[in-house]
Order: C-alpha cells, then structure tokens, then sequence
C-alpha cells in the first residue's frame, strides 16, 4: 500500500513537472519556435542555471517579451530566463543546434553548462562586449537524452544615450529561442543567405540604375520630374540600404541608427514618388498629400525618441491615404483627357492588389505557407516595390522618345525649309549686296561730304578765334611800328649830325664817337622791334594755318602769358570801356613740354575769350563792388603739369556743365559762337595729347577749366 501511494504521488509530480515544460514530439526542418513556459527573474545569480533550481515562483512571460514588459530588467539591466524541455526519443537521436535571437549580450545554458556566449557579462552582470544577432545565430547543441532539460538564458542589456533613437530596444524582443535540427543547417542557412543576396543586390542595383540614369537625364535636360525621379530611387537605395544594415549588424547602437533612417528614407520614397505622379501628370500636389507625408515623417521621430509609438497605425494609414490621393489624381487626369491617366491608375491599382493578396496569404494562408513566408513575403514584397519605379520608368522613357520624335519630325521639316528657302536666300543675297553696294556708295559720298563740312566749319572756327585776335594783334604790332618808326627818326638825326661833324675842320672825334655809339644802339633797338613784330605776324599765320601735329619743346608760361594779353587786347579793342584784372601764377620750375605749341595755344585762347566774356557779361550786370578778374596758373605735380584758367563771372549752371563739351553747344547769342570750341578743344587735349581737361564751377561764383598734361605723352590723333 505504500510503494502504491509513493508510485501514485510520482506519478502527480511528474505529471505536474511535464506540464510546464516544452513538450517537443516532433522537429519539422524549419525548427520549432520555443514560445511558451518561460520563465523570467530579474537579477543575477549564477545558482540560476542549475537544473535543480526551483524556478516555479519566477514570472511566466510571453511571447517574445519587450523591455516594457520586463519592467524589472529595464532597472536592473541583467535577468535570467529559463525553460524546462520535454524531448522525445526520436528528435533526442537527431542532431540539435539553437537559433538565438538577442539585442545586446548572453549566456547560454543547458542543464547546468554553459555552451555558448553572445557579448561579454562580467561577474557583475554589467556588458564588456556588446553583441546583437538580429536575425538569431546558430549554437550547437551537445547529445541530449530522451527526457526533461533545463534551457537557462542570462541576458544583459545597456541603457542608450538620450540622443540615441531607442525604438528597437522598447518595441524589439528581448530574445528569441528556435530549435532546428542541425542535419542541413548549412544548406539551408546557405540557401537563405543566396536567396537574401540575389533578392537585395538585384533590388538595389534596380533602383540604383534608375537612380543614375534620371540624375544624368536631369542634368541633361534639367527638367525637375527627373530629379524628384532620381530622388525617389537614390531614397529606396539608402533604405534598402539601412534595412539590411539592421538585419545584419552586430553592434545595437548602429542597428537604432540604421532602423531610423531606414523609416525616414521609407517614407520620403512613398512620398517622392507620389510627387512624381503629380508632376509627370501635371497637377498640383494636393494639401493632403503634404499633410500626410509630415505627419508620417514627424511620426518616425517620436516612435525612434519617445514611448509613444502609432508606426502600426500611422505608417499603414499613411501609404492607404497616399495610393487614394494616387487614384484621385488619376481619375482627375482621365477625365482632362490625360492619356497617361489610365496607365497611373493600373499601377496603384496593381499595388493595391499586391497588398490584399499579401494579406490575404499571411493571415488565411498563414498555416499552409509557413515553411515558404519569407519567400513568398519577398517576392510579393519585390513586385511591390518595383511596381510604380518601373511604370514612372517608362513612362517617362516614353515621354522622351516622344520628344525625340518630334525633334526629329522637326529637324526634317526643317530641311525641307531650308531647301526651298535655300533659293531664296540666294536670290535675296543678290540683291542685298546690290544695295549693300549702292548704300555703301551713297555712304562713302555722305562721308566726305561730312568730313569737308567738319573741315570747313573747324577752319570757321579758327577764323574765328582769329578774327577776335585781329584787334590784339594790331594793339601788340603797332607797339614795336612805333619803336622803329621813333628809332628811325632819331637814328636819321644823329646821322645827319654825324655828316655835318664829318665836314668841319676841326672834326670832334669824341662826339663822332658818341654819335656813331648812339645810332648803332637805335638800330639794335630797330632790329629787335622788327623781330618783334614778325614774330606776331608768324605766330598770327600759324594760328590760321592747319596744325602739322609736330610736337616740340615748348614753355608754357610763356605761350599762356602770350595768349592771355592777345585775348585781352582783343576785347578792348572791341570795348574800350572794359577792363579786367590779369592774375598770372606761373610756376617758374615748369620745364618745356613736348606738345603741339599751335594746337595748346588755340585751347588756351578759346579759353581765356569764355573766361572774359564770362566777367564782361557780369560787369554789364553793374553790380557794386565787382572786380573782374581772370587768372592762369600753372604747376608740376609728379608726372604730369597743369593749367588752370579761372574767372569771377556768373559761373556754369549743372545742366549746362553735362553738355558744355559737346559739339555745336553754345549758351552765347546766336552769331556769337559755333559751339565748336571746347569740343575741339576737348579733342586737343584728350585725344591728341592723352590729357584730360576738366571745368568746375559754381553759380554766381565763377568758373575754373584745368588742363592735365602728362610729362611723357604720345600723339594719338588731332
């Protein structure tokens, strides 16, 4: 009765260990996913992998439980997991292997032994080597028995930054346990591996290529479709990009990294290429489309740096309300008579399809698929995301091969123009060198027409100036006439006195002497006021004739001085009531300048006549006080000499000063002027001297004309 009762009581222990245990009867080759009978402890305590170990009171967790559910391990940062396995005979004869998935460190446990570790943990239970194996690696199992194990898991994890994005630590398992068989693992891990490559690297060299050949076109053709285009692609490659650095990074830091970007570059492709479609049918983006694509941006910040996560709302809403906006605009575009309308509706349509039928065969299909999802998942996933690129592709390849037609249909109108028109032109040619001809002819007459007339009215002017000087000239020749004309006389006196001396008998030959020095003094003095006057007569001639533009040493003082009095005797010759002060500043270290003597001295005239007309027009005002005055000063400064020819009359309004060096301008009476002075004296110093001349004045004041002269100059024309 005893051995009854101790059989009876095993038996209920045995029965009551076994139903908390993992039962496993059957290994399918995919593994079975350990995901019931956890048991969880935060803390750390090496006696907790002991097989022994009464873990009945620890917590039951769920199925790939997350930091947020492990309240205690998000403090503690270390805790332990356990699970007692029941295995059958059959799966014990085979060989096992575990596929553990863990976010940041782990010790592996079976019955007691360690048999593998992920990262580092010190006695301590603080990380020295993190670890992540986002999509679980593989530990060999050692023989196990028919029977009850005990599967212990000591798991660590590391607080983040607060700058670092956190979602996959709060929202991501903390861990995972599969059990395969390990007969094929490396066929199959190898299949997977080749069958992720192939599927990725042919994705990404998709949009890739796509990416390049839209940016080349954009800076071809500088269209912006192509380049929002190119954006859209190079977004989908940093997002394949980020997607599988998650997958396949070891280091939790870049995974949270990598997850961000992923989620943002996601985004911005759905978005840009949404905005394609726009542009490509030439509507304007609606506002929801903006709205939508903010918000979903707006969302990935606050999933990756706050608790609040809505990716599983938001992210789904966001792409349904996207391929809505979608139809809207190609409805809108169908019904403005929009071709391409139609074929923009057959892609969204076709990507609506594929996300039903992806539904579809995940939740009704789920159970009859499990052994191929993933494959399944990628293909659909691979038709989905080449769906809209391609048709935008070719839409657009079409586009431009419709513009390269009708530059070709152009360019073959145009030749056939151009052949008719080519006779045309010919017989037009003809003709226009017919009248290029007879123009240039009647060009060429109007030309020396005008060039006689510009001689004519600059020799007008000269005359001009000449006949203003007439009665100074007479003044400055009737001096030295009167010198001879008196030293004649004398000289003939003294002669005759000499002759009758010369007849007496008792002859004075002092006095004949004194006589004979006095008349040979009278005629020097003749001498030197002949010269006098012939040189007046010579520098009057000079002024008349054309200028030979011969430059020679000159002395400025003296050729201002000169034409200052003849100016001045000039107008009292005319107005015998008018006189002026003359002011003289000449600067005696002044060296002869290489200049065309005859060309300076008519600007230095045509100067000083405005400058008396200018005091005797004020002085005719008889105005109290008045004074007129007009002044010439010259001065060396570095490289180059200056004159300066001043007056005190009524001065130079503004608007006058702007024209005043323009040809035929004048402000004197009609007959009083040719308006061609200062142009031809403008032209003297600029052109053919490389000087500048230069007027200042102000009203009521006076007015100053300064010449600039370089000391080292080459004639450029007359």
């Amino acid at each position: 009765m005893k051995s009854a009762l101790l059989f009876f009581f095993g038996c209920l222990l045995y029965t009551a260990t076994c139903a908390q245990s993992f039962r496993i009867n059957r290994l399918p080759d995919e593994g079975q996913l350990l995901d019931t009978y956890w048991r969880w402890q935060a803390g750390d305590n090496p006696a907790w992998a002991d097989p022994n170990f009464d873990a009945r009171r620890w917590d039951t967790i769920p199925v790939y439980p997350t930091v947020a559910q492990l309240t205690e391990y998000k403090q503690k940062g270390i805790g332990w997991a356990r699970l007692r396995l029941q295995v059958d005979s059959s799966v014990a004869a085979r060989a096992l292997s575990l596929r553990v998935f863990e976010r940041w460190a782990a010790d592996v446990y079976v019955d007691g032994r360690l048999i593998h570790r992920f990262g580092q943990i010190d006695g301590q239970g603080k990380i020295r080597q993190k670890h992540l194996s986002p999509q679980g690696e593989y530990v060999q199992l050692p023989n196990l028995s028919a029977g009850l194990h005990t599967l212990a898991l000591r798991l660590a994890r590391k607080p983040l930054a607060w700058y670092m994005p956190s979602r996959l630590d709060r929202v991501g398992s903390v861990f995972s346990v599969r059990l395969v068989p390990t007969d094929g693992l490396t066929w199959r891990v190898t299949r997977r591996t080749h069958w992720d490559a192939v599927n990725n690297y042919w994705l990404l060299g998709f949009f890739l290529a796509l990416a390049t050949i839209h940016l080349l076109y954009y800076i071809y053709r500088r269209k912006r479709i192509n380049l929002i285009f190119s954006l859209s692609m190079f977004f989908g490659v940093l997002w394949f990009v980020m997607a599988n650095l998650t997958r396949y990074s070891t280091d939790s830091v870049w995974a949270e990294w990598a997850t961000l970007f992923s989620a943002l570059m996601l985004t911005l492709y759905f978005s840009s290429l949404l905005l394609t479609y726009y542009l490509h049918l030439h509507q304007r983006p609606h506002w929801l489309f903006w709205l939508t694509a903010g918000v979903m941006l707006t969302n990935v910040f606050i999933s990756s740096y706050t608790p609040l996560d809505l990716t599983a709302y938001i992210f789904p809403w966001g792409i349904a309300i996207l391929l809505t906006l979608g139809m809207v605009l190609s409805i809108r575009a169908i019904k403005r008579k929009i071709a391409d309308g139609w074929i923009v509706m057959g892609s969204l349509a076709i990507l609506i399809t594929i996300l039903t039928s992806q539904l579809v065969i995940n939740v009704l299909l789920g159970a009859w698929v499990a052994s191929n999802a993933n494959t399944i998942n990628q293909l659909i996933d691979n038709i989905f995301f080449m769906t809209a690129p391609l048709t935008l592709a070719l839409l657009l390849a079409r586009e431009n091969a419709q513009t390269n037609q009708q530059l070709t249909q152009h360019l073959a109108e145009v030749k056939q123009l151009s052949a008719e028109k080519e006779e045309i032109l010919t017989r037009q040619k003809v003709l226009l060198e017919q009248q290029v001809a007879e123009r240039t002819q009647a060009l060429s007459q109007s030309l020396d027409e005008l060039r006689t007339t510009q001689q004519q009215l600059v020799q007008r002017e000269k005359m001009a100036s000449l006949g203003e000087l007439t009665a100074g000239i007479a003044h400055e020749i009737q001096n030295p006439l009167n010198f001879v004309n008196n030293f004649a006389e004398v000289s003939l006196e003294l002669a005759q006195e000499l002759g009758d001396e010369r007849t007496r008998s008792n002859r004075d030959e002092a006095l004949e002497a004194e006589l004979l020095t006095d008349l040979t003094q009278n005629l020097e003095k003749i001498g030197h006021h002949g010269k006098r006057a012939s040189n007046i007569v010579r520098g009057m001639l000079e002024h008349s004739r054309s200028s030979s533009g011969e430059r020679q040493p000159t002395d400025l003082n003296a050729l201002a001085d000169e034409y200052l009095r003849l100016s001045y005797h000039g107008l009292r010759a005319k107005d015998k009531s008018f006189n002026a002060k003359l002011v003289t500043e000449f600067d005696p270290a002044l060296p002869p300048l290489s200049v065309v003597g005859q060309d300076i001295g008519r600007v230095l005239l045509n100067l000083f006549n405005n400058a008396f007309y200018a005091v005797q027009e004020r002085a005719r005002q008889d105005q109290v006080g008045y004074e007129p005055t007009v002044s010439v000063k010259t001065e060396q400064s570095a490289n180059r000499v200056s004159i300066r020819v001043s007056d005190n009359g009524m001065g130079i309004p503004a608007a006058v000063r702007e024209k005043i060096f323009q040809p035929f301008f004048t402000t004197k009476p009609t007959g009083q002027g040719t308006g061609l002075g200062l142009s031809l004296s403008y032209d003297i110093i600029s052109k053919g001297h490389a000087g500048t001349l230069r007027v200042e004045s102000e009203e009521g004041a006076g007015t100053t004309f300064m010449i600039e002269l370089p000391t080292k100059t080459s004639v450029t024309g007359n």
